[in-house]
């Protein structure tokens, strides 16, 4: 039996024959070529201390805090770097060994950690290469806090979000009050933010526009109290009332008026300016001005849509140990504080 081969079997044939020597070649490489050894990943002592400081850091461990213990002639040549570190009680260790952990690739270090409940510590290895490179002893110190207070945010610009927008903003879990300028929509607002856990506030200002609500200052004193009678009753339920100062009506005759009607309900109008504002946000420049703050339970103010740029933020204040806070109760602290 005779086989004939044409121009093209034998190009398929060779094309064949590559493809096979080409898939030997790979399986003989993975068979027989060595892993990296554990010396080709080693990191340098001084980068993994860095690393290790730096995660410390990120959670607002003070230096203070963080002792370097003198190591022994008998330690391991290659273990350069020793520390016990004092823990605030409100800070689980194991946060902060999930940062330290999130400083490395995986295959460069090799991370363990042991408890000790006795001792309420936990001690901590880190090597590489083979070698010990880190130790650490982890003590749990109910003298320490760290040094943050608590916070909250007033957010304007709510009734311009688009309908995803403001379901992203109600997603957050960070407490916050969204500010409200009087108007049909804006109860809609008010109960759309309650039924989600966020709070309400009523700015009073200039820029109401429905006739109901409406602040005017060439209005009688008898048109200004029903708008008044009618933000009351229509928001009632709002978390608290803003006067903004740079309005007209706060400097207009009307505006004491405007002030005892509330004041008759038991109700405290709340300066815009007594909120701080929050300008040019980034990481940097938000997480120094919350650290430079001097004053306790601090309220600022900012547009939503900055503020759904800010999670990434938030979580750094949250591992500093800032702590987020409904307006409505750090207005109420403050005025208790007085």
């Amino acid at each position: 039996m005779k086989f004939s081969f044409t121009k093209n079997n034998i190009i398929q044939l060779l094309l064949l024959i590559v493809i096979l020597l080409l898939a030997v070649n790979i399986i003989l490489e993975k068979l027989f070529t060595p892993a990296l050894s554990d010396l080709d990943k080693t990191l340098p002592s001084s980068v993994i201390n860095k690393r290790f400081l730096t995660a410390l850091h990120n959670y607002n461990i003070d230096s203070s805090w963080i002792s370097e213990k003198k190591l022994k002639k008998d330690d391991d040549d290659s273990l350069r770097f020793s520390y016990r570190v004092d823990v605030p009680a409100d800070l689980p260790v194991s946060l902060l060994i999930r940062e330290i952990q999130n400083q490395f690739d995986t295959s460069e270090v090799n991370i363990e950690s042991t408890e000790f409940r006795k001792e309420n510590s936990t001690e901590l290895n880190i090597s590489s290469g083979g070698y010990m490179k880190l130790k650490a002893v982890m003590l749990y110190n109910k003298e320490i806090n760290r040094s943050t207070d608590t916070i909250g945010f007033v957010l304007t610009g709510i009734d311009g979000l688009s309908n995803e927008d403001l379901n992203n903003l109600l997603l957050l879990p960070e407490h916050f009050a969204g500010v409200l300028i009087p108007s049909k929509h804006s109860q809609e607002l008010m109960k759309t933010l309650r039924s989600n856990q966020k709070e309400a506030a009523v700015m009073l200002n200039d820029d109401i526009s429905e006739l109901e609500f409406k602040l005017n200052t060439s209005y009688s004193s008898r048109r200004i109290k029903n708008s008044v009678i009618s933000i009351i009753g229509k928001f009632y339920k709002a978390a608290f009332f803003i006067i903004d100062e740079n309005s007209d009506i706060y400097n207009s005759i009307h505006y004491k008026l405007i002030k005892d009607e509330f004041s008759r309900r038991k109700i405290k109008l709340i300066k815009w300016d007594s909120f701080a504002e929050l300008k040019n946000i980034s990481g940097e420049n938000l997480v120094s001005e919350m650290r430079s703050s001097k004053s306790n339970n601090e309220i600022f103010r900012l547009s939503a849509s900055e503020f759904l740029e800010m999670p990434p933020l938030l979580e750094t204040l949250r591992k500093t140990g800032y702590k987020f806070a409904p307006p409505s109760v750090l207005i109420k602290r403050q005025a208790d504080l007085r």
